[in-house]
């Protein structure tokens, strides 16, 4: 659901959702790879805030290990209004996007067994009976899917995805930022350090009919719990 030798700085995350693009901007921004650069036209970009010089070899993403579950967001509230207002902007009405907020969803994140720091993510919605794996590399890379995505659009595509771990605020972050037919997607994974919950937050602009982006990036964040292992 990959960014790009990113650009940070350690400071308050963003609030959840629609802020400014210059507000998301102080906590992420630039150098994007060429392929991504590309897609995004004439999307604003920001001067850069500092940068994490870790090498990514170096940097520990252990804690990806094992099973997640998103944890439901059954209260009326910011939060689900922000992941409501994500997938509206990905063209799902209203009740489609609350039901699609409130269904199992599960992750399961092995280490890939060829290449070194890529991780194979198997997803699963138990209540549509769908599951698929995903293998995601550090660096840039492809991935093409046959339509019907929640998030990704109704037409088959290929998606251009960039992967990076970032050492960030006391923790080591898997972000992945993509362009997509909709717009130009960032992904943040991360351990909470209260309650060793995965965080995952997503921040989206939407591609406007001229091509370019939005003015306004969408924020939400979801969740998960670790399963415990059978047995």
């Amino acid at each position: 659901m990959a960014s790009l030798p990113f650009r940070t700085r350690s400071s308050p995350s963003p609030p959840i959702g629609r802020v400014s693009l210059g507000t998301r901007a102080v906590n992420a921004v630039n150098t994007r790879p060429r392929v991504i650069r590309a897609m995004m036209g004439n999307v604003p970009m920001v001067p850069p805030q500092g940068r994490s010089e870790d090498n990514e070899d170096s940097l520990d993403a252990s804690w990806l290990l094992g099973t997640w579950s998103r944890a439901p967001i059954v209260e009326e509230g910011d939060d689900l209004n922000a992941n409501v207002q994500y997938l509206v902007a990905h063209g799902h009405d209203v009740d489609a996007a609350r039901s699609i907020v409130r269904e199992e969803y599960v992750q399961e994140w092995s280490p890939n067994e060829q290449e070194p720091g890529a991780w194979d993510v198997t997803t699963r919605k138990p209540g549509r009976g769908a599951s698929r794996t995903i293998t995601y590399p550090l660096g840039e890379w492809e991935e093409s899917f046959s339509g019907a995505s929640d998030i990704f659009g109704k037409d088959a595509a290929t998606v251009h995805r960039h992967t990076a771990l970032v050492s960030r605020q006391g923790g080591v972050r898997h972000i992945t930022e993509s362009g997509t037919p909709l717009g130009w997607e960032t992904t943040e994974r991360y351990l909470s350090a209260t309650d060793g919950t995965m965080v995952v937050r997503r921040t989206f602009l939407r591609r406007l009919d001229d091509g370019s982006a939005s003015d306004d990036a969408i924020v939400c964040d979801q969740t998960f719990e670790r399963v415990a292992a059978a047995g």
